[in-house]
């Protein structure tokens, strides 16, 4: 594994990740459940904890050089996620899904971030009995997301009713418009790239990130957003950062907005307020994030 540098992982294979898996199962690999059973639950939850576990027993999974290693394994497995573009081997995909209950929170976590960008419908099933035995409200969380995509997925009709249309690879965002979602009763969508599919969408807002969907399916979109109604109550957020590389709609431009990706705060008021009211005021919005996050006093 020390080979692998995260400077390489835009020219990572499904063979390098065979081989991150593997250096996960090789170093004292155990579920959640075998740790309960044969390690009597022991768990580091202080650095103290960590230190005496690897001195009295340095084979234990949660030994710090073992689960070290198999986290850093992990992270680099989820960052070639990220950003690879094909369709991973089904046999890479059941051994991520096995690796997704290592007795490592770290492991675990990395892991299902990793399912979200390349699962399928396969990973219903071991999502939902990792969210059954998931210890941690957060890594929970992340895999309830990554549950209701593909259980979305899993359908190919149209949802008839209306809500949030997420069109990018951003976990921390699908997380809060989840919870936006759940408080409005409305529904997070994640479209596929299909263009039949995205244009006949008619989610209240559609949040794309123009570098995931592709030069030429954003000029598709482009082009059918300048072409709708007026009167639709149709708005679009647009998260990525291209602004001189890619075409602009001409029409609607009240219900356009741009909001860097990294700032959640500021697009889960928006979307709360498009949800709530159908429009709004983009520096109403800002002026109330900033205060929220205290940089006006």
């Amino acid at each position: 594994m020390s080979r692998f540098s995260r400077k390489d992982i835009g020219t990572m294979t499904q063979e390098d990740l065979e081989e991150l898996l593997e250096a996960i199962f090789s170093h004292s690999f155990a579920t959640l459940d075998e740790i309960q059973v044969n390690y009597n639950n022991l768990s580091p939850n202080t650095l103290e904890n960590s230190i005496n576990i690897s001195r009295k027993n340095p084979n234990h999974p949660l030994a710090i050089p073992n689960r070290a290693k198999r986290m850093i394994a992990a992270e680099i497995i989820r960052d070639i996620s990220i950003i690879y573009q094909g369709v991973v081997d089904q046999h890479i995909l059941d051994d991520i899904h096995k690796a997704m209950f290592d007795g490592s929170r770290a492991v675990r976590e990395a892991l299902v971030e990793t399912i979200y960008h390349i699962g399928n419908c396969t990973s219903i099933g071991p999502l939902r009995k990792l969210i059954k035995q998931e210890p941690f409200s957060t890594t929970r969380g992340k895999a309830l997301v990554a549950l209701s995509k593909f259980e979305q997925q899993k359908y190919t009709c149209k949802q008839p009713e209306k809500g949030i249309s997420l069109l990018g690879n951003q976990l921390d965002l699908a997380e809060i418009l989840q919870r936006v979602a759940d408080e409005h009763c409305v529904s997070l969508k994640f479209p596929s790239s299909d263009m039949e599919e995205l244009l006949g969408d008619n989610s209240i807002v559609h949040i794309i990130d123009r570098t995931y969907l592709g030069q030429e399916k954003w000029v598709s979109y482009c082009t059918h957003w300048n072409k709708i109604d007026t009167n639709l109550s149709r708005n679009l957020i647009i998260i990525d950062t291209g602004y001189d590389t890619y075409c602009t709609p001409e029409t609607k431009l009240d219900s356009v907005f741009y909001v860097g990706s990294a700032n959640l705060y500021t697009i889960d008021t928006l979307v709360r307020e498009l949800i709530t009211h159908g429009k709004a005021d983009m520096g109403t919005i800002i002026e109330e994030t900033n205060k929220k996050l205290g940089r006006i006093r």
